[in-house]
């Protein structure tokens, strides 16, 4: 019974596509021709990387060119809530609270336009971690950071009260109160 059910199953597929081969973008079934050549699916819901494509990789080192974002940074995975006088950075980072109590093992850097985030004696290589805007959105008065068991909040006092949409400027879009005639993409 199951051999009859494949044969008359291969007979509609014969028939299907002997339909498309035929009449091709004209036939009925058209829309079935499309084969799927993508890779089959492992089964886990979270997206996966299935190629490079030579243009991304051109264009982020152009990117890198223009961000204010630093490619020296290693910290690249962090979130931002910006309120009306301060902007909060948070970097998540497990154990960074036991692994970085001594004193000097985190430090900030700061002008009234950039800031740099370095974690000492976090990374079991002993390579410093850090995070570093050269531009910021516009101007700072301060920055200060607070340790927490397993995340950094790096807190950013504004010069002005205006809304942030990211952290660090990147070609031309946003405006820098402290560079009235240049313009910014955001």
């Amino acid at each position: 019974m199951a051999s009859d059910e494949m044969e008359t199953n291969d007979q509609e597929l014969s028939a299907l596509k002997d339909n498309i081969e035929k009449k091709g973008k004209n036939a009925y079934y058209y829309a079935h021709a499309h084969k799927v050549d993508g890779p089959k699916w492992d089964g886990k819901p979270e997206p996966k990387l299935l190629s490079k494509d030579q243009r991304e990789v051109n264009s982020s080192s152009a990117v890198n060119r223009l961000s204010s974002f630093d490619s020296k940074s290693t910290i690249t995975n962090y979130a931002f809530c910006d309120e009306e006088k301060k902007v909060k950075i948070y970097v998540n980072l497990e154990g960074v609270g036991e692994k970085c109590k001594e004193e000097g093992s985190v430090s900030i850097e700061f002008t009234d336009n950039s800031f740099s985030l370095y974690v000492r004696n976090f990374a079991e290589s002993g390579a410093d971690e850090c995070l570093i805007f050269a531009r910021l959105f516009d101007r700072i008065e301060k920055a200060t950071y607070k340790l927490k068991a397993n995340k950094i909040i790096v807190t950013l006092i504004k010069i002005n009260a205006t809304p942030w949409s990211r952290i660090g400027l990147t070609g031309s879009g946003g405006k820098s109160s402290s560079d009235d005639d240049d313009d910014y993409d955001v």
